[in-house]
């Protein structure tokens, strides 16, 4: 009797990585991780297909990842490669096509009501965008209020002061009653980092929070976000920046809505950037304290091109009156009643006779002798225009 050849066991059946986009190979049994107490966002083979016409546009791919508590991930690839698509599937911005996900303990599927997702995003997440997205009309004190109204567990006291604590732990509270448009581009961030971390949020979603600083404002708002995950607030990160990829403990590496590899940063790696972090706001500090010497500048309102237009406009309007006096025969100091009724007076009519012929100038005339001329003249007319009849 032949004795049966022992199956090799699955673990021992050799398999070519490479036949796997980005070498990453998963197991066709892996399910979905929902252990509430350590994972908080899994997704297992999600899929993104956006309608352009009739046609489909893919932007996920099958995408599967794990993101446990306490963890900061960025999300780093070129554009087009799903990146951001991914982050709004993350934040129940957009719903998967298809696949499931399992977000701050709640099943998500293509069909979960919208009321689920809203009270989801308003109490277990904080957004932190590229543009900032700040209500234009409304202080940054009352900004990072508004997640707090739209909550409404807290009266108008404590949400006044949660609201200044978090200005003051970004360091923008001497800036609290400013508007948007009176704030730079990394105040605005700073204070938008304040808002996304009103109702305490499980998980911070950050969407090119760099894309549109500088490289000082760059390093302020990475400490700030560096701090928030050492108190325990869980970070994904959707970034084009290499600088700051190694600030997170792991980097998914997204193209072409694929998951391409999994990079995990090692210590000296979190070390180099936080260093270099430092150095460069130690750098602008000093730099500025060259400058905080008080200097001041008075200027006028005719120092300014608009009212500095107005008062040319003014002065040859003024130019143009005097002349216009003078030509009447008029003191400058003239009101304007007596200067309308000497425009209002018929002038008189200068004859031929009434100039000079050597000298060629104007014989002066009072109006009374030249209507008594003008009389005489109009009389020897008549005259000769009878004898011609006779």
């Amino acid at each position: 009797m032949k004795k049966e050849e022992a199956k090799p066991k699955k673990e021992d059946v050799a398999v070519d990585d490479s036949e796997y986009y980005g070498k990453i190979r998963l197991d066709d049994d892996e399910m979905l991780e929902t252990d509430a107490e350590r994972v908080i966002v899994s997704m297992r083979n999600i899929h993104k297909t956006y309608l352009l016409g009739v046609e489909g546009v893919p932007a996920l791919r099958g995408v599967t990842a794990t993101i446990y508590k306490g963890e900061f991930v960025c999300i780093f690839g070129t554009s087009g490669g799903g990146k951001t698509t991914m982050l709004n599937i993350i934040g129940t911005i957009d719903r998967p096509t298809k696949g499931d996900i399992f977000l701050c303990g709640t099943h998500i599927t293509s069909r979960t009501p919208d009321k689920v997702l809203s009270e989801l995003r308003l109490a277990k997440m904080g957004f932190v965008f590229q543009t900032f997205n700040l209500l234009s009309a409304m202080t940054a004190v009352e900004n990072v209020e508004l997640p707090m109204i739209l909550r409404g567990d807290m009266t108008a006291k404590q949400r006044r002061d949660r609201a200044m604590e978090l200005l003051e732990l970004v360091g923008m509270e001497k800036r609290a009653n400013h508007l948007p448009s009176q704030l730079s581009g990394g105040e605005q961030q700073r204070v938008t980092i304040a808002r996304a971390m009103a109702n305490n949020p499980d998980i911070l979603l950050l969407d090119e929070p760099t894309g549109d600083l500088d490289t000082h404002n760059t390093a302020i708002a990475m400490k700030l976000l560096s701090d928030l995950h050492k108190r325990g607030v869980t970070l994904i990160m959707v970034t084009h920046d290499v600088n700051l990829k190694y600030f997170a403990d792991r980097v998914i590496w997204m193209r072409d809505g694929l998951v391409q590899r999994i990079e995990h940063t090692t210590p000296i790696q979190r070390k180099d950037c936080v260093t270099r972090m430092n150095e460069e706001l130690k750098r602008k500090k000093k730099k500025v304290s060259k400058l905080t010497k008080p200097e001041f500048e008075v200027r006028q309102p005719e120092s300014y091109e608009p009212f500095a237009y107005a008062l040319q406009r003014a002065e040859k309007n003024e130019q143009e009156q005097r002349r216009l006096m003078v030509s009447l025969g008029l003191e400058p100091g003239t009101s304007q009643d007596d200067a309308a009724d000497v425009v209002m007076t018929p002038r008189k009519k200068i004859a031929p006779s009434d100039f000079d012929e050597e000298e060629g100038a104007e014989v002066k005339h009072d109006r009374g002798q030249s209507n008594s001329r003008h009389q005489s003249r109009k009389s020897k007319g008549h005259r000769a225009q009878k004898s011609e009849e006779d």
